[in-house]
């Protein structure tokens, strides 16, 4: 899944400064990759914390309280808006870098929107 959804966004960027002669084309593909990103941050979320939750390590990304999965979800969808602690906290290098990551692809995510937006409205 991670490496689909890898190459899902570099076609995203290609495709912006590619000649469409269909507009829409990046909207739409915006719009089908965003759930990708979602389901795969989270699951990269709620696998560093798998061994935590079988007791054989450290919580990579701390709660206050029991997560469950909706909690990484709605980490990996407030990444970029909110830092706070009800969406967990990372506790790890690796947990940090994965955010840095996640809030690189949502902003890019939002760039690209606004780019092909401000495209067609000029178009």
């Amino acid at each position: 899944m991670s490496f689909a959804w890898f190459l899902e966004l570099v076609s995203m960027n290609l495709l912006l400064v590619s000649p469409l002669k269909d507009p829409v084309l990046l909207l739409v593909e915006l719009v089908l990759f965003v759930p990708i990103v979602l389901i795969g941050f989270s699951w990269w979320y709620w696998r560093l914390n798998h061994l935590s939750r079988i007791g054989k390590g450290k919580e990579a990304i701390s709660f206050d309280k029991k997560p469950t999965p909706f909690s990484y979800f709605a980490k990996t969808a407030s990444v970029v808006v909110s830092d706070t602690t009800e969406n967990g906290v990372c506790e790890t290098d690796v947990a940090r870098a994965i955010r840095i990551l996640n809030g690189f692809v949502v902003l890019d995510i939002f760039g690209l929107t606004l780019s092909r937006a401000v495209g067609l409205v000029i178009s």
